[in-house]
């Protein structure tokens, strides 16, 4: 989908730096091969198998690279498709002047974003859309199949952004997903939105209809609470299953679609036992939501060990951390930490044997120097009747604007301060998750260049070891302290 949209670059970038972020939001990998992407004026073809992952952004811009402040608040972007130098576009587009989209006055650029088959799979405008032209679109070196149209003379449900144009102000999707949009003042291009205080417009939630089966009578349903049901359904849904039990979804595993004009609920029936995830849409087409749930086979008292618990953090851009926990660690053999280039191929880097080791009874961790380009991270578990898991995958990211991050008192009784050194203006959101991985605690403030200082008062916790986790506004995890609770 569309995820957000920069059209009127600041003054201090140029026309090029305009861009469009796209975003999977899953179940599984997609492949954007010739899907068009056009404001009625020129389109854009995505050369041939372009494949992007569940969780993954892919911006497109004018240029190969855009500067700090030009589609990102944190750090520069690097662009995953040139519309100048791709051979992919369905004439030259301006590198002066409005540059690919008009705005500003009274501009309001309209985007859609077409299948390889001219199929709508999004169409998002600012409020009442320009007049468009005929376009012929590029058959990308002769990969993918040209279209002639015009936007103009065909029937396509726009989503209403809504805001006020304004210079150097993306529009992005409240949450990666969502239906509600605002005029981000922080671009977040290829960065998740994670705009604070924001959730899904969609109330919903998962019930295992049938937990258990021999054959395949397993069972789930989401069900949705709305005071307008019309507006909702009917709904579509993307039903994911995990046939190798890896805790990856990827093109192997098996995926099945569908949709459900009744309301409230989105059922799914005939499940055999296995691994699953579920996302659902509004009518709307956004909204996505989803959901895990497993189904078990009829002898099976519980399913395969999982990761309950993934996070990565970089410290002084000098040293990372990852962390993780599982269940039923009495099953873990080894653990294997695996590195990325890009996200898709991933190589081994570090094995972890001493799984007993007293150090990692509060759960699992890896210490390493940041490297010198931003590389993805994984865990690969293996059980010792050599069964193979992988946790998600995270993204090192070498910029940092914490340093020293200090939790006081450790241990605690009812109270500790957040000490937090900042280098400029921003929003920061603290998380406490207890040893099951489990959100316990969620507090936001705005942080002064300088030291910051957040007191918390915990007494209702219960004696413990909690992790304390400080994420910037594009959700970057910048800070992972472990605290001690104890008792009056």
């Amino acid at each position: 989908m569309i995820n957000e949209y920069l059209a009127w670059p600041a003054n201090s970038c140029s026309v090029t730096s305009e861009y469009i972020e796209l975003y999977n939001f899953g179940p599984g990998p997609t492949n954007i091969g010739c899907y068009i992407i056009t404001d009625g004026d020129f389109s854009i073809t995505i050369p041939s198998n372009t494949i992007i992952q569940p969780g993954q952004f892919y911006v497109i811009a004018g240029q190969n690279t855009l500067p700090l402040g030009c589609a990102n608040g944190n750090l520069a972007v690097t662009v995953d498709l040139n519309w100048n130098t791709c051979n992919c576009t369905s004439a030259p587009i301006p590198t002066t002047g409005s540059g690919l989209m008009t705005d500003g006055g009274s501009g309001s650029e309209q985007l859609v974003l077409f299948d390889p088959g001219f199929k709508v799979v999004d169409a998002v405008v600012r409020n009442l859309s320009e007049s468009s032209s005929a376009i012929t679109t590029s058959s990308a070196s002769g990969q993918c199949t040209p279209y002639t149209f015009n936007l103009d003379t065909m029937n396509i449900q726009y989503e209403m952004i809504g805001q006020s144009q304004g210079r150097a102000n993306s529009f992005a999707r409240r949450i990666n997903g969502g239906c509600g949009w605002l005029k981000d003042p922080q671009q977040s291009g290829g960065a998740s939105n994670n705009t604070p205080g924001a959730s899904s417009e969609l109330d919903a939630s998962l019930s295992i209809t049938a937990p258990m089966t021999c054959t395949n009578t397993g069972g789930a349903a989401v069900y949705v609470n709305s005071g307008n049901y019309s507006q909702i359904f009917p709904m579509k849904y993307i039903l994911a299953r995990d046939v190798d039990s890896n805790n990856i979804y990827d093109f192997t595993d098996n995926y099945s679609y569908g949709a459900d004009s009744t309301s409230s609920s989105v059922p799914v029936t005939n499940l055999v036992p296995g691994i699953y995830k579920m996302v659902v849409e509004t009518a709307n087409g956004c909204d996505l939501t989803s959901f895990n749930f497993n189904i078990l086979g009829c002898n099976s008292g519980i399913l395969d060990i999982e990761f309950s618990f993934f996070e990565l953090v970089t410290f002084d851009n000098k040293k990372f951390k990852l962390s993780w926990n599982v269940g039923n660690k009495e099953e873990v053999q080894s653990f294997m930490i695996q590195k990325s280039a890009d996200g898709i191929n991933f190589t081994p880097h570090k094995e972890i044997f001493n799984v007993t080791d007293p150090s990692f009874n509060s759960g699992y961790y890896y210490e390493g120097d940041v490297p010198g380009n931003a590389e993805y991270y994984r865990v690969q578990l293996i059980t010792k009747d050599g069964k193979k898991r992988f946790s998600t995958s995270k993204k090192l990211f070498l910029s940092n604007p914490l340093v020293g991050t200090i939790v006081f008192p450790n241990p605690f009784k009812d109270k500790f301060t957040v000490s937090i050194p900042a280098s400029n203006l921003g929003s920061i959101t603290m998380f406490i998750y207890d040893i099951f991985g489990r959100i316990v605690r969620k507090e936001q403030m705005e942080t002064n260049a300088g030291n910051n200082s957040l007191l918390v008062n915990a007494d209702l916790l219960h004696p413990g070891i909690y992790v304390i986790q400080l994420r910037n506004k594009l959700n970057q995890n910048i800070s992972t302290s472990r605290i001690l609770k104890i008792s009056n």
